[in-house]
């Protein structure tokens, strides 16, 4: 398997309590090949560790937005595309969660 380092910035912004537009910038950056696969090009970034000795750098950015249901329920979504020319598997993704709190 190789190892890769994942970042993340997150901002959001309270919008009259229970709206809340969201904006993050994530990266992907490969610390250490892997040796199972050759000349792939792609990892699996988050999703599945393919051993790749050839990917690069993937930066993406994520606008979306985070609503609160109710007192303690929420839900978001976001929508992710690739900011680098190297996209691995990401050409764009959904993304969405659903947030019970006890």
């Amino acid at each position: 398997d190789s190892s890769f380092v994942h970042y993340a910035l997150h901002a959001d912004y309270d919008f009259a309590g229970r709206v809340f537009p969201t904006i993050e910038l994530n990266g992907y950056t490969p610390l250490e090949d892997g040796n199972r696969t050759t000349g792939l090009g792609v990892n699996g970034l988050d999703l599945v560790n393919l051993g790749s000795n050839d990917w690069r750098t993937v930066v993406s950015i994520a606008p979306g937005v985070r609503v609160k249901l109710h007192d303690h329920v929420d839900f978001g979504t976001a929508f992710e595309l690739p900011l680098t020319d190297a996209e691995d598997l990401m050409h764009w993704r959904v993304l969405t969660d659903f947030v019970v709190h006890l």
